[in-house]
């Protein structure tokens, strides 16, 4: 019988970001998706392959995965980070594609699904600047009013 090791999750994650490292994303990829078939909500697994998904230019995987981590460690500011650029990404590709008015229903959607991040508000306010509009009644809450505020306040000054 071959004696074979079980690595700890540590282990794999260990030997993932070593991989990553070494820029050997299969590898990483393997290691990291090992850990999620036994424990698919582990949320350092989730970060390191929404991270791997976001340099690769996939930031709906990235995303995904960080929500998922997200959903374990909700304070984790270097998960809340990887979600801020997986949603800036998100809209900037789909500003370069569509009209504001799409741009500003897409930035309020993944607000909603996610959480008001300061990107996707900054987005959402820039898309209600351009097509002259304030924000809706119903998200007249403070930071909506403060980044429609600050953005109105950039475009004046530009």
């Amino acid at each position: 019988m071959a004696n074979s090791k079980i690595l700890s999750f540590s282990d794999l994650l260990a030997k993932a970001k070593t991989a990553q490292a070494r820029g050997d994303w299969e590898a990483a990829e393997d290691l990291l998706n090992q850990i999620l078939k036994k424990a698919q909500s582990h949320p350092e697994a989730n970060y390191l392959l929404g991270c791997m998904a976001l340099e690769a230019s996939y930031p709906e995987d990235a995303l995904s995965m960080v929500a998922r981590a997200l959903k374990r460690e909700p304070t984790n500011q270097t998960y809340q980070r990887l979600l801020t650029l997986s949603i800036t990404q998100l809209i900037k590709t789909h500003a370069k594609k569509h009209r504001w008015v799409d741009v500003s229903a897409y930035a309020l959607q993944l607000s909603r699904q996610h959480g008001p991040s300061g990107e996707a508000l900054g987005w959402l306010a820039t898309a209600w600047m351009k097509l002259g509009q304030s924000p809706p009644p119903r998200l007249s809450s403070w930071p909506w009013v403060l980044a429609f505020s600050l953005c109105k306040e950039g475009n004046a000054a530009g």
